[in-house]
């Protein structure tokens, strides 16, 4: 506005009355913060049954799950026939799928660890994440479509109401299908490039995480991105570290005391790998 009014006279006052964009970027901020959260709650939540690192490709979906929904932005126009704009309800209907879009990467994620580690060496990671994914595929899409279905009639919905309540099946159903795209294309990437077989033999010791180059360049690019006043990405960079830190000295053992003491007889493969440790002699991070 005060680009377009040349201002010559110097008691001229310009005043901006009805912004919206105040609000929207407020609303934005919470998406991202509620983004944020959801990622962290459902890693410690599943990391109990999971394992951290198995946990930690599930959270990513969360995300990566809402990246992919702003990318499908474009293409919610032509459903809708009006321009999206991140009103209330957009980003109220991307709030109400967090929850949901991490079930499609837990199935996916688990039956690749099961696959790869029943496999005790057999098969590398890639040919595990293809037959996990091809065993699920047709379950978990069905059940992302039965998931799907009740919000499709509401696309229809005729009035007033329905010009003003078609953005939230609309972004519900672009969130969905975004975690269905997460789960079987980006999630078995991570996967295969970050699962290792616990049967390998070697025993680290835990400061060995102290010795490792990679541990102290996140610490140093962590506190610069502080420093730089680029707070989200230097808090979540030194968030990882912290978490190596306790899952290397606090929460392994914990986990594992979880899983074969209060979840008996369902984790067979977690038994067999804290046997496996027992025999090598040290503790080892199964997950």
């Amino acid at each position: 506005m005060r680009k377009c009014v040349p201002v010559s006279r110097g008691d001229l006052k310009i005043d901006v009355t009805g912004d919206q964009s105040t609000k929207t970027r407020t609303s934005f901020d919470d998406l991202v913060n509620s983004i944020v959260i959801g990622f962290v709650l459902v890693l410690i939540i599943l990391m109990f049954f999971m394992g951290v690192v198995n946990a930690f490709f599930v959270a990513l979906s969360v995300p990566l799950s809402m990246f992919v929904a702003f990318m499908f932005l474009p293409a919610a126009d032509l459903v809708i026939g009006s321009h999206v704009t991140l009103n209330f309800i957009v980003l109220f209907a991307l709030l109400f799928g967090l929850g949901i879009i991490v079930d499609d990467a837990i199935v996916v994620i688990e039956n690749t660890h099961r696959i790869f580690t029943q496999s005790k060496g057999k098969l590398d990671a890639p040919t595990s994440a293809r037959m996990a994914a091809g065993e699920v595929f047709v379950p978990v899409l069905a059940g992302t479509i039965t998931t799907l279905a009740p919000f499709f009639p509401l696309l229809f919905w005729p009035g007033i109401i329905g010009k003003f309540m078609v953005y939230l099946p609309a972004m519900l159903i672009f969130t969905l299908a975004a975690s269905l795209v997460v789960a079987f294309i980006m999630n078995p990437v991570f996967a295969v490039d970050f699962m290792n077989h616990p049967e390998d033999g070697s025993v680290k010791r835990k400061s060995d995480m102290f010795r490792k180059p990679a541990f102290w360049v996140a610490v140093l690019v962590g506190i610069l991105l502080d420093l730089a006043h680029v707070t989200f990405a230097g808090n979540l960079l030194l968030f990882l570290v912290i978490l190596n830190i306790l899952n290397t000295y606090l929460f392994d053992g914990l986990i594992h005391a979880f899983q074969n003491r209060v979840l008996p007889g369902s984790w067979g493969t977690t038994r067999a790998c804290s046997a496996g440790r027992s025999k090598a002699g040290g503790r080892r991070g199964c997950c």
